[in-house]
């Protein structure tokens, strides 16, 4: 991918949210994460666990296979919780989708004896991790690139026995998602990674601006869409300050 690198400005998860689906980073080695306290901007010198919420639900959408998977609620897994590392632009770790149900997209209906899982998972709910990437895109701001470890998917999805309208499928490929905030209540603004802010917002960008780099994320062999708005919090040793990152 042709894409310059840059430090770590800024951090939201939509999904991915978001799916998420989000929140983990790996961006270039000489930055690192700050955060503003007192009005003095700081480098992060303590493992950090942010705090990442659902600001909408976050939406998988498998057009060809005529599939929604629609999750309420998405935080970081227990067992392996989203990193931020100190004095680097790494993080790591892994998600919990929750409250996830199947849909027909046409017509726009639950499919009650579809809910999927990850492999291992409780039903209603998908685990996925991986890295993200902050760069900055030719055509706009600087972005946050999501994708999977190398040789592994984001996750994998299954469905009950009981399901005879969709099958098992890995999630791979990549996803590329800006960074946002609410002007006014309730109206997201997209924006620049670089900002510092409270809460980052994280939202993937649309189709044709993700494919133009060769960022597509699939499910199975088909291309797959995310909808939805993340939100993502700074954790110790300033839960409340404004914080993102700085090139080198």
């Amino acid at each position: 991918m042709n894409y310059r690198k840059q430090g770590l400005k800024a951090f939201g998860l939509s999904f991915v949210a978001v799916l998420g689906l989000m929140a983990f980073m790996a961006v270039g080695a000489q930055g690192a994460f700050l955060y503003l306290e007192g009005g003095v901007t700081k480098t992060l010198a303590v493992e950090s666990e942010p705090t990442i919420s659902a600001h909408t639900p976050g939406i998988l959408l498998v057009e060809k296979k005529n599939l929604k998977l629609e999750c309420k609620k998405v935080e970081s897994d227990p067992t392996a919780k989203v990193k931020l590392l100190a004095n680097s632009t790494v993080a790591h770790g892994h998600l919990i989708f929750k409250e996830c149900e199947s849909w027909t997209i046409s017509p726009n209906t639950l499919q009650g004896k579809c809910t999927p899982k990850s492999t291992g998972a409780a039903a209603g709910e998908i685990l996925a991790g991986g890295l993200a990437e902050l760069v900055l895109h030719p055509a706009s701001n600087t972005m946050v690139l999501f994708k999977p470890l190398t040789g592994k998917p984001f996750a994998t999805i299954e469905f009950p026995e009981t399901c005879a309208l969709f099958e098992a499928a890995n999630v791979t490929g990549s996803l590329l998602a800006e960074c946002g905030e609410l002007k006014p209540a309730n109206t997201y603004v997209g924006g620049n990674c670089a900002t510092h802010r409270v809460e980052q917002l994280l939202k993937s960008v649309t189709q044709a601006l993700g494919e133009s780099q060769g960022d597509i994320l699939k499910f199975g062999e088909n291309i797959a869409l995310v909808n939805g708005i993340a939100a993502v919090k700074f954790g110790a040793p300033c839960a409340l300050c404004s914080w993102g990152g700085d090139a080198a």
